[in-house]
């Protein structure tokens, strides 16, 4: 079983392929020019308005400093919530003492914790 490789018919076959790439590609660069010869260049128009929706701030800290001395001075006055309900806002400092004077009526509600032993019988330190 000899075969040997016919050399010259490779060799035309190569050169085949690599022709026929080189004609393909001349033949898109020539479709492209030819496509573009009719078309004038237009330079692009300037948007006509802003993009919509969340832009960069210019002076970020300034607004973040406003906001918050706005949140601060809510904290620290009074004022209405829902008038017709009745429902007032009153400063945190004092809702914080009202809160903390306040004595739970029932020893059962009382959220401090346990002094007995544990359930599971196991004491931890």
């Amino acid at each position: 079983m000899d075969e040997d490789i016919d050399v010259r018919a490779l060799r035309r076959i190569a050169i085949g392929g690599m022709a026929a790439i080189a004609v393909a590609a001349g033949a898109a660069v020539a479709l492209l020019e030819a496509w573009d010869r009719g078309r004038d260049v237009v330079p692009m128009d300037e948007p006509q308005h802003w993009a919509s929706g969340p832009l960069l701030e210019t002076a970020p800290r300034d607004a973040l400093e406003t906001y918050l001395a706005e949140k601060r001075a809510l904290l620290a006055g009074y004022g209405w919530v829902d008038p017709a309900a009745g429902i007032a806002r009153v400063p945190i400092e004092q809702a914080m003492r009202a809160i903390a004077a306040m004595s739970p009526s029932d020893p059962a509600s009382d959220s401090s914790p346990s002094t007995g032993a544990p359930r599971s019988g196991v004491r931890r330190p």
